[in-house]
Protein backbone atom coordinates (compact mmCIF):
# COMPACT_ATOMS: atom_id res chain seq x y z
CA UNK A 1 0.00 0.00 0.00
CA UNK A 2 1.18 3.57 -0.72
CA UNK A 3 2.34 5.89 2.21
CA UNK A 4 0.39 8.80 2.54
CA UNK A 5 -0.11 11.61 5.34
CA UNK A 6 -2.89 9.44 6.39
CA UNK A 7 -2.96 5.92 6.52
CA UNK A 8 -6.20 3.99 6.41
CA UNK A 9 -6.72 1.48 9.07
CA UNK A 10 -9.46 -0.89 7.09
CA UNK A 11 -10.42 -4.09 8.27
CA UNK A 12 -11.90 -6.42 5.98
CA UNK A 13 -13.65 -9.24 6.57
CA UNK A 14 -15.39 -10.79 3.32
CA UNK A 15 -13.46 -10.61 -0.02
CA UNK A 16 -10.10 -11.28 1.07
CA UNK A 17 -8.23 -13.27 -1.62
CA UNK A 18 -5.96 -15.59 0.20
CA UNK A 19 -2.07 -16.34 -2.21
CA UNK A 20 -0.13 -17.93 -0.34
CA UNK A 21 3.25 -17.17 -1.52
CA UNK A 22 6.51 -18.42 0.81
CA UNK A 23 4.18 -18.68 3.98
CA UNK A 24 2.99 -15.18 3.91
CA UNK A 25 -0.33 -14.13 2.08
CA UNK A 26 -1.46 -11.60 -0.47
CA UNK A 27 -4.84 -9.76 -0.11
CA UNK A 28 -7.41 -7.89 -2.37
CA UNK A 29 -9.14 -5.06 -0.92
CA UNK A 30 -12.96 -4.70 -1.32
CA UNK A 31 -14.64 -1.55 -0.87
CA UNK A 32 -16.26 -0.68 1.32
CA UNK A 33 -14.71 -2.24 4.43
CA UNK A 34 -17.11 -2.77 7.60
CA UNK A 35 -15.07 -0.87 9.71
CA UNK A 36 -12.13 1.89 9.51
CA UNK A 37 -9.88 4.87 10.96
CA UNK A 38 -7.81 7.41 9.76
CA UNK A 39 -4.82 7.45 11.58
CA UNK A 40 -1.72 10.29 11.67
CA UNK A 41 1.97 9.43 12.06
CA UNK A 42 1.92 9.85 15.75
CA UNK A 43 -0.82 8.50 16.33
CA UNK A 44 0.16 5.30 14.21
CA UNK A 45 3.05 4.82 17.80
CA UNK A 46 0.44 5.46 20.07
CA UNK A 47 -1.20 2.32 19.15
CA UNK A 48 1.24 0.39 17.24
CA UNK A 49 1.07 -3.34 17.41
CA UNK A 50 -2.48 -3.36 19.27
CA UNK A 51 -4.22 -6.56 18.02
CA UNK A 52 -8.23 -7.11 18.12
CA UNK A 53 -10.40 -9.56 16.20
CA UNK A 54 -13.49 -8.25 14.84
CA UNK A 55 -16.88 -9.67 13.63
CA UNK A 56 -19.92 -10.09 12.27
CA UNK A 57 -22.91 -10.14 13.96
CA UNK A 58 -24.81 -13.32 14.22
CA UNK A 59 -27.83 -14.47 16.12
CA UNK A 60 -25.88 -16.57 17.89
CA UNK A 61 -22.81 -14.44 19.43
CA UNK A 62 -20.60 -17.62 20.11
CA UNK A 63 -20.50 -18.73 16.16
CA UNK A 64 -17.15 -17.91 15.16
CA UNK A 65 -18.12 -17.96 11.29
CA UNK A 66 -16.87 -14.18 9.99
CA UNK A 67 -14.28 -13.90 12.14
CA UNK A 68 -11.14 -12.05 11.20
CA UNK A 69 -7.82 -10.74 12.90
CA UNK A 70 -6.86 -7.08 12.27
CA UNK A 71 -3.96 -5.08 13.23
CA UNK A 72 -3.23 -1.89 14.36
CA UNK A 73 0.22 -1.49 12.84
CA UNK A 74 2.50 1.33 12.25
CA UNK A 75 2.91 0.69 8.84
CA UNK A 76 0.37 -2.07 7.98
CA UNK A 77 -3.46 -0.71 7.50
CA UNK A 78 -5.43 -3.56 5.73
CA UNK A 79 -4.68 -6.84 7.31
CA UNK A 80 -5.85 -10.53 6.07
CA UNK A 81 -3.86 -13.30 8.12
CA UNK A 82 -2.54 -16.37 6.32
CA UNK A 83 -1.56 -17.39 10.31
CA UNK A 84 -3.07 -15.43 13.71
CA UNK A 85 -2.16 -12.17 14.34
CA UNK A 86 -0.03 -13.20 17.30
CA UNK A 87 2.26 -14.91 15.38
CA UNK A 88 2.42 -11.88 12.78
CA UNK A 89 3.19 -9.19 15.63
CA UNK A 90 6.28 -12.06 16.54
CA UNK A 91 7.80 -12.26 12.97
CA UNK A 92 7.90 -8.31 12.78
CA UNK A 93 10.06 -8.86 16.11
CA UNK A 94 11.98 -10.28 14.84
CA UNK A 95 12.97 -8.42 11.82
CA UNK A 96 16.80 -7.74 13.35
CA UNK A 97 17.46 -11.43 12.83
CA UNK A 98 18.68 -13.11 9.77
CA UNK A 99 16.47 -15.66 8.21
CA UNK A 100 18.26 -18.61 9.04
CA UNK A 101 18.93 -17.33 12.74
CA UNK A 102 15.75 -16.42 13.57
CA UNK A 103 13.93 -17.85 17.27
CA UNK A 104 10.91 -19.66 17.86
CA UNK A 105 10.37 -17.61 20.65
CA UNK A 106 6.97 -16.01 21.27
CA UNK A 107 7.27 -13.96 24.00
CA UNK A 108 8.55 -10.70 24.10
CA UNK A 109 9.36 -8.23 27.25
CA UNK A 110 10.09 -4.52 26.12
CA UNK A 111 13.16 -2.74 28.47
CA UNK A 112 14.09 0.75 27.77
CA UNK A 113 16.65 0.30 25.10
CA UNK A 114 15.89 -3.29 24.45
CA UNK A 115 13.74 -5.97 23.80
CA UNK A 116 14.13 -9.43 25.60
CA UNK A 117 12.68 -12.43 23.31
CA UNK A 118 12.34 -15.71 25.31
CA UNK A 119 11.22 -18.95 24.85
CA UNK A 120 10.93 -22.62 26.98
CA UNK A 121 12.23 -25.92 26.14
CA UNK A 122 11.98 -29.01 27.96
CA UNK A 123 11.63 -32.87 28.27
CA UNK A 124 9.85 -34.93 30.54
CA UNK A 125 13.01 -37.06 30.51
CA UNK A 126 14.57 -36.92 34.10
CA UNK A 127 18.07 -36.85 32.31
CA UNK A 128 17.52 -33.42 30.36
CA UNK A 129 17.38 -30.49 31.98
CA UNK A 130 14.53 -27.51 30.72
CA UNK A 131 15.93 -24.33 29.46
CA UNK A 132 14.67 -21.02 29.44
CA UNK A 133 15.86 -19.63 26.19
CA UNK A 134 17.12 -15.22 25.62
CA UNK A 135 17.45 -13.39 22.37
CA UNK A 136 18.63 -9.88 23.37
CA UNK A 137 17.95 -7.16 21.20
CA UNK A 138 19.81 -3.70 21.57
CA UNK A 139 17.07 -1.26 20.28
CA UNK A 140 20.12 1.09 18.80
CA UNK A 141 22.86 -0.61 17.78
CA UNK A 142 20.55 -4.15 16.63
CA UNK A 143 23.05 -6.28 18.22
CA UNK A 144 21.35 -9.63 19.10
CA UNK A 145 22.68 -11.77 22.13
CA UNK A 146 21.65 -15.30 22.42
CA UNK A 147 21.92 -16.64 25.14
CA UNK A 148 20.18 -20.18 28.00
CA UNK A 149 19.86 -20.62 31.17
CA UNK A 150 18.98 -24.36 32.20
CA UNK A 151 17.05 -24.94 35.29
CA UNK A 152 18.73 -28.17 36.81
CA UNK A 153 17.12 -31.24 38.48
CA UNK A 154 18.68 -30.19 42.30
CA UNK A 155 16.93 -26.78 41.55
CA UNK A 156 13.64 -27.97 40.54
CA UNK A 157 13.03 -31.04 41.85
CA UNK A 158 12.48 -34.86 40.99
CA UNK A 159 8.93 -34.06 39.77
CA UNK A 160 9.19 -30.73 37.79
CA UNK A 161 10.38 -31.12 34.31
CA UNK A 162 7.64 -28.71 32.79
CA UNK A 163 8.03 -24.92 33.07
CA UNK A 164 4.43 -23.04 32.21
CA UNK A 165 6.26 -19.33 32.31
CA UNK A 166 8.43 -16.72 33.10
CA UNK A 167 8.23 -13.19 35.10
CA UNK A 168 11.18 -10.56 34.65
CA UNK A 169 12.06 -7.32 35.95
CA UNK A 170 15.11 -5.53 36.02
CA UNK A 171 17.45 -3.28 38.03
CA UNK A 172 19.45 -1.26 35.79
CA UNK A 173 21.22 -3.83 33.53
CA UNK A 174 20.34 -6.63 35.35
CA UNK A 175 17.14 -8.66 34.42
CA UNK A 176 15.99 -10.98 37.08
CA UNK A 177 13.99 -14.00 36.16
CA UNK A 178 11.34 -15.58 38.45
CA UNK A 179 9.61 -19.02 37.61
CA UNK A 180 7.36 -19.91 40.10
CA UNK A 181 7.04 -23.95 40.51
CA UNK A 182 5.43 -26.70 42.43
CA UNK A 183 6.74 -29.44 44.52
CA UNK A 184 4.71 -32.71 45.08
CA UNK A 185 5.08 -35.00 47.95
CA UNK A 186 2.39 -37.34 47.36
CA UNK A 187 1.26 -36.69 43.74
CA UNK A 188 -2.55 -37.24 43.71
CA UNK A 189 -3.32 -37.58 47.26
CA UNK A 190 -1.68 -33.97 49.03
CA UNK A 191 -2.22 -30.64 47.42
CA UNK A 192 2.28 -29.19 46.19
CA UNK A 193 3.75 -27.34 47.88
CA UNK A 194 5.43 -24.13 45.71
CA UNK A 195 8.88 -22.58 45.66
CA UNK A 196 11.06 -20.29 43.01
CA UNK A 197 13.27 -21.00 40.93
CA UNK A 198 15.60 -17.16 40.10
CA UNK A 199 18.17 -16.42 37.66
CA UNK A 200 19.27 -13.15 36.55
CA UNK A 201 20.55 -12.08 32.66
CA UNK A 202 22.84 -9.13 32.20
CA UNK A 203 20.74 -6.75 29.57
CA UNK A 204 24.56 -5.38 27.62
CA UNK A 205 26.27 -8.50 28.34
CA UNK A 206 24.12 -11.33 27.97
CA UNK A 207 25.79 -12.91 31.19
CA UNK A 208 23.81 -15.10 33.34
CA UNK A 209 23.84 -15.87 36.53
CA UNK A 210 23.09 -20.04 37.33
CA UNK A 211 19.62 -21.07 38.40
CA UNK A 212 18.57 -21.29 42.02
CA UNK A 213 15.74 -22.49 44.58
CA UNK A 214 13.90 -19.84 46.63
CA UNK A 215 11.77 -20.87 49.40
CA UNK A 216 8.52 -19.43 49.87
CA UNK A 217 7.60 -18.74 53.87
CA UNK A 218 5.45 -21.15 55.39
CA UNK A 219 2.63 -19.09 54.56
CA UNK A 220 2.82 -18.24 51.19
CA UNK A 221 3.84 -21.88 50.30
CA UNK A 222 0.61 -23.50 49.60
CA UNK A 223 -0.03 -21.18 47.75
CA UNK A 224 -0.17 -21.24 43.80
CA UNK A 225 1.02 -17.71 42.34
CA UNK A 226 0.31 -16.09 39.25
CA UNK A 227 2.25 -12.75 37.79
CA UNK A 228 1.84 -10.41 34.81
CA UNK A 229 1.72 -11.63 31.71
CA UNK A 230 4.23 -10.56 29.11
CA UNK A 231 2.12 -8.69 27.48
CA UNK A 232 0.87 -6.73 30.13
CA UNK A 233 4.98 -5.62 30.96
CA UNK A 234 6.45 -2.51 29.62
CA UNK A 235 10.13 -1.89 31.16
CA UNK A 236 8.76 -3.66 34.70
CA UNK A 237 11.18 -2.94 38.00
CA UNK A 238 8.86 -4.72 40.36
CA UNK A 239 7.54 -7.92 40.65
CA UNK A 240 3.65 -7.90 42.02
CA UNK A 241 2.35 -12.00 42.89
CA UNK A 242 -1.48 -12.43 42.87
CA UNK A 243 -2.88 -15.99 44.34
CA UNK A 244 -4.62 -17.81 41.34
CA UNK A 245 -7.48 -18.53 43.59
CA UNK A 246 -8.91 -17.88 47.06
CA UNK A 247 -7.98 -19.31 50.31
CA UNK A 248 -9.84 -19.15 52.92
CA UNK A 249 -11.79 -16.85 51.17
CA UNK A 250 -8.73 -14.28 51.08
CA UNK A 251 -7.71 -13.08 47.62
CA UNK A 252 -3.44 -12.47 48.20
CA UNK A 253 -0.73 -9.90 46.89
CA UNK A 254 3.14 -10.33 47.83
CA UNK A 255 6.07 -8.47 45.89
CA UNK A 256 9.20 -10.44 45.58
CA UNK A 257 12.94 -9.01 45.43
CA UNK A 258 14.66 -11.06 43.97
CA UNK A 259 17.61 -9.67 44.67
CA UNK A 260 17.63 -9.67 48.95
CA UNK A 261 14.76 -12.74 48.38
CA UNK A 262 12.14 -10.91 50.46
CA UNK A 263 8.73 -11.04 50.31
CA UNK A 264 6.39 -8.78 50.58
CA UNK A 265 2.77 -8.75 51.23
CA UNK A 266 0.40 -6.27 50.32
CA UNK A 267 -3.23 -5.66 51.19
CA UNK A 268 -5.74 -5.68 48.67
CA UNK A 269 -8.93 -3.92 48.25
CA UNK A 270 -12.38 -5.15 47.78
CA UNK A 271 -13.93 -7.26 45.35
CA UNK A 272 -10.20 -8.08 44.20
CA UNK A 273 -10.43 -11.77 43.16
CA UNK A 274 -8.03 -14.35 41.32
CA UNK A 275 -10.26 -13.89 38.11
CA UNK A 276 -11.22 -10.59 37.80
CA UNK A 277 -7.88 -8.96 38.52
CA UNK A 278 -5.19 -8.30 36.07
CA UNK A 279 -1.73 -7.60 36.91
CA UNK A 280 0.22 -4.88 34.72
CA UNK A 281 3.61 -3.82 35.35
CA UNK A 282 4.83 -0.24 33.77
CA UNK A 283 8.11 0.95 35.11
CA UNK A 284 8.53 0.75 38.71
CA UNK A 285 4.75 0.80 39.42
CA UNK A 286 2.74 -2.40 39.58
CA UNK A 287 -1.01 -2.09 38.67
CA UNK A 288 -4.50 -3.97 39.23
CA UNK A 289 -7.06 -3.84 37.03
CA UNK A 290 -10.32 -4.30 38.32
CA UNK A 291 -13.53 -4.87 35.76
CA UNK A 292 -16.81 -5.29 36.32
CA UNK A 293 -18.65 -8.58 35.55
CA UNK A 294 -19.67 -9.39 32.77
CA UNK A 295 -21.59 -12.91 31.70
CA UNK A 296 -20.55 -14.70 29.09
CA UNK A 297 -22.35 -14.95 25.84
CA UNK A 298 -24.43 -17.53 25.53
CA UNK A 299 -26.22 -19.10 22.77
CA UNK A 300 -29.41 -17.11 23.58
CA UNK A 301 -27.68 -13.81 23.32
CA UNK A 302 -28.42 -11.78 20.43
CA UNK A 303 -26.53 -8.52 18.97
CA UNK A 304 -27.13 -5.35 20.48
CA UNK A 305 -26.10 -2.03 18.60
CA UNK A 306 -23.73 0.24 19.40
CA UNK A 307 -26.07 3.46 20.30
CA UNK A 308 -27.62 0.70 22.34
CA UNK A 309 -25.30 -0.49 24.95
CA UNK A 310 -23.35 0.78 27.40
CA UNK A 311 -19.65 1.06 28.17
CA UNK A 312 -18.03 -2.21 31.08
CA UNK A 313 -16.02 0.24 33.29
CA UNK A 314 -12.64 -1.06 34.82
CA UNK A 315 -10.55 0.32 38.07
CA UNK A 316 -7.25 0.60 38.25
CA UNK A 317 -5.38 0.60 41.44
CA UNK A 318 -1.47 0.94 41.66
CA UNK A 319 1.29 -0.26 43.95
CA UNK A 320 3.94 2.63 43.88
CA UNK A 321 7.37 1.86 44.72
CA UNK A 322 8.27 0.59 48.82
CA UNK A 323 4.18 0.57 49.16
CA UNK A 324 2.42 -1.85 51.28
CA UNK A 325 -0.89 -0.46 50.03
CA UNK A 326 -2.56 -0.04 46.70
CA UNK A 327 -3.99 3.35 45.75
CA UNK A 328 -6.80 3.54 43.21
CA UNK A 329 -5.42 5.37 40.25
CA UNK A 330 -7.81 5.98 37.56
CA UNK A 331 -10.73 4.38 35.99
CA UNK A 332 -11.33 3.25 32.31
CA UNK A 333 -14.60 3.01 30.22
CA UNK A 334 -14.46 0.05 27.59
CA UNK A 335 -17.20 -1.45 25.13
CA UNK A 336 -18.85 -4.66 26.69
CA UNK A 337 -18.06 -6.49 22.80
CA UNK A 338 -14.36 -4.73 23.00
CA UNK A 339 -11.24 -7.24 23.98
CA UNK A 340 -8.99 -6.71 27.47
CA UNK A 341 -7.20 -3.67 26.85
CA UNK A 342 -3.45 -3.76 25.12
CA UNK A 343 -0.53 -2.42 26.52
CA UNK A 344 1.85 -0.44 24.11
CA UNK A 345 5.22 1.31 25.93
CA UNK A 346 3.21 2.05 28.72
CA UNK A 347 0.20 2.90 27.62
CA UNK A 348 -3.52 1.34 27.60
CA UNK A 349 -4.77 1.04 23.88
CA UNK A 350 -8.66 0.08 24.21
CA UNK A 351 -12.25 0.25 22.27
CA UNK A 352 -14.68 2.44 24.03
CA UNK A 353 -18.16 4.14 23.66
CA UNK A 354 -18.43 7.78 23.42
CA UNK A 355 -22.10 9.01 22.16
CA UNK A 356 -22.89 5.63 21.31
CA UNK A 357 -20.15 5.35 19.03
CA UNK A 358 -17.14 2.78 19.07
CA UNK A 359 -13.87 4.91 19.74
CA UNK A 360 -10.24 3.88 19.31
CA UNK A 361 -8.96 5.77 22.64
CA UNK A 362 -5.18 5.56 24.15
CA UNK A 363 -4.47 6.62 27.74
CA UNK A 364 -1.40 6.86 29.61
CA UNK A 365 -1.13 4.61 32.92
CA UNK A 366 1.34 7.01 34.55
CA UNK A 367 0.34 10.17 33.78
CA UNK A 368 -3.71 8.93 33.25
CA UNK A 369 -3.62 11.27 30.59
CA UNK A 370 -6.35 10.40 27.14
CA UNK A 371 -3.44 10.76 24.77
CA UNK A 372 -5.84 9.78 21.51
CA UNK A 373 -9.49 9.18 21.02
CA UNK A 374 -11.05 9.13 17.45
CA UNK A 375 -14.14 7.60 16.49
CA UNK A 376 -13.89 4.31 14.32
CA UNK A 377 -16.12 4.53 11.41
CA UNK A 378 -18.71 1.55 11.60
CA UNK A 379 -20.74 1.01 8.36
CA UNK A 380 -21.93 -2.85 9.53
CA UNK A 381 -23.15 -4.33 12.46
CA UNK A 382 -19.82 -5.51 14.28
CA UNK A 383 -18.35 -6.58 17.53
CA UNK A 384 -14.48 -6.69 18.67
CA UNK A 385 -13.17 -9.79 20.80
CA UNK A 386 -9.77 -10.67 22.25
CA UNK A 387 -7.63 -12.61 20.07
CA UNK A 388 -5.51 -13.79 22.84
CA UNK A 389 -9.08 -15.92 23.35
CA UNK A 390 -9.78 -18.55 21.32
CA UNK A 391 -13.67 -19.18 19.86
CA UNK A 392 -16.16 -15.68 20.75
CA UNK A 393 -16.91 -16.42 24.18
CA UNK A 394 -15.60 -14.05 26.63
CA UNK A 395 -15.28 -12.40 30.15
CA UNK A 396 -13.43 -9.72 31.62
Amino acid sequence: MKSSKFATAVFAFSGLVFLATAGHAAYQEVKPAPVSIQLTDEEKKLVDGATFEMSYSTDDLTSSKGAEYALLDGDVKRVGFSENAYNFQTKKRLADFSFTDRPNYDNLVAFKGYDLLYGLTYSFESTTDPKVNFSIINKETKKVTTVSVPIPKEVRGDDSHFITDVTFYRKGNTVYGVVPMPEYENRGSKAPTYFLVTFTVNLETGATTPAKRVKLPEEYASIAWGEAKSSRMYDPQVLLFKSMYSRDEKFLLMTFDAETEKFTEITPENGMSAVQSILYTVGDKAYIALADEVPAFTGSDTYVKASERKNNETKYYVLNAGAKKLEEAFTTETDVYAPQVYLNKGNLVMITLVDGKPTLRVQSMQTKEVLLSKTIDVKDDVFFIDTRMYGMMRMK
